[in-house]
Parts: C-alpha cells; sequence; structure tokens
C-alpha cells in the first residue's frame, strides 16, 4: 500500500481527502503544500469506522490504521428442523487513513462518528422482516490513573450505546 500525505476535513456530511503536504526534496526546504481533492465521501447512516490498529510502516515505526466502511446487514435463512433466521453483517472498505500520530487517527474517527450520527434518519418504504429484532451493543471505554501504592489519581469514562433494529413498518 502506497501511503500518501493527506489533509483529511469532515464537514456537513462529507469527508474531504485532499492531498495535503508535500515532503521537501532537500535539507532546509520548508514544506509545500499543493491541496487539490483526492476523493469526497458523502457520509451515509451504514458507513462505520474501525478502531485504530498499530500496522507496520517500516522496521522501527508503527502506523496507527482506521478504515471507513461500508456496513450491510443482510437476513440469513436456513431451513434445517425449522427454519432459522439470523442478520450477517458485511463491510466493504471505502477508505483507509494511517498517522504515526494516535491522538490524531483517534480526532479524525471521532469526527467522522460524530458525522454520521448528525444524519437525518430515513426509511424506506415498504420494508418488511420476518420477525422484529433489535440489537443493542454497550462499548464502555476507561482510563484509570494509579499512583504505585494503588490510589487512583484520575479516571475518566465513556459508554456508547449502539442500537442496530430491524423492525417492520405498520
Amino acid at each position: 500500500t502506497k501511503w500518501l500525505p493527506v489533509k483529511v476535513t469532515v464537514k456537513d456530511g462529507v469527508l474531504s481527502v485532499k492531498k495535503g503536504a508535500i515532503p521537501p526534496s532537500g535539507r532546509g526546504k520548508k514544506i509545500e503544500y499543493a491541496p487539490s481533492v483526492v476523493e469526497d465521501i458523502i457520509l451515509q447512516l451504514d458507513h462505520t469506522v474501525t478502531g485504530p490498529v498499530p500496522r507496520s510502516y517500516d522496521r522501527q515505526t508503527k502506523l496507527h490504521q482506521i478504515k471507513l466502511q461500508k456496513t450491510v446487514a443482510r437476513e440469513r435463512r436456513t431451513f434445517k428442523r425449522f427454519l432459522l433466521r439470523e442478520h450477517i453483517t458485511s463491510s466493504s472498505t471505502l477508505l483507509k487513513l494511517g498517522s504515526h500520530d494516535l491522538g490524531l487517527i483517534q480526532n479524525i474517527s471521532e469526527a467522522i462518528n460524530e458525522a454520521v450520527r448528525q444524519l437525518p434518519v430515513i426509511r424506506m418504504k415498504g420494508v418488511a422482516y420476518r420477525s422484529n429484532e433489535v440489537f443493542v451493543d454497550v462499548k464502555e471505554y476507561s482510563d484509570i490513573l494509579m499512583n504505585c501504592d494503588g490510589a487512583v489519581l484520575d479516571r475518566k469514562s465513556l459508554n456508547r450505546v449502539y442500537i442496530q433494529a430491524f423492525l417492520t413498518a405498520a
């Protein structure tokens, strides 16, 4: 995979990826900026961002990578003794972003997720499921700072609730 330096902006539900800084050709030269649009992605409700994953960039350094994915849930039916139904999600990667700075990648990921959460929910007419199902995922992130004696100096917690509903409209 060839990595290019880019500038990423999220505004009004659009993720813009632009060619950003061009590395200098020699020592002591300034970084040149030549912004040109590489890709504009209109964010949709079925877009998700993976968590940061460390990848090898070269022998000495790691690169933190996230992926913007389009996730589709399909109902699969199987017949054994009786009819079994399950919802299977499949995803395709739209974009990969990486940085040596984990904090920067987390900020980009949060900005994309916030933009997706701000989108209006649209339901197509005529959607019907064999069974009404609601899936609830709760993710909890905790940071605790302790001293050598075991006393808690600082704690932070972030709780998120993700709901995916397959409901037939009445």
